[in-house]
């Protein structure tokens, strides 16, 4: 059980890089005056802006075999219920990226 929470918290730690990179953008674009974005509007801001971009670095085709792998190790999936080749067509990536 508590390695579901661990794949859980991968996700977030995945995503932490793409919020802080909008942070840095969201300040330096917006009324904040290059001083970082600390308000809830502009962190909210922030979180959407980062949102398209791990979107977008999802459709890289190396992240299905990694995503297929943390599952199994972490959630205990069987080996065989996963696809774990590199995405090579557009629809398989965007099916990855989605997930």
């Amino acid at each position: 059980m508590a390695l579901r929470w661990v794949h859980l918290l991968l996700g977030g730690a995945l995503l932490m890089p793409f919020f802080l990179l909008s942070g840095i953008l969201v300040a330096l674009l917006g009324d904040t005056g290059g001083v970082s974005a600390h308000g809830p509007a502009e962190q909210t801001l922030s979180f959407l802006v980062s949102l398209p971009l791990a979107a977008v670095a999802g459709l890289s085709g190396l992240v299905r075999p990694l995503s297929a792998t943390a599952v199994r190790a972490l959630c205990g999936v069987a080996p065989g219920r996963l696809a774990d080749t590199p995405a090579e067509s557009w629809s398989a990536r965007w099916r990855t990226a989605g997930s």
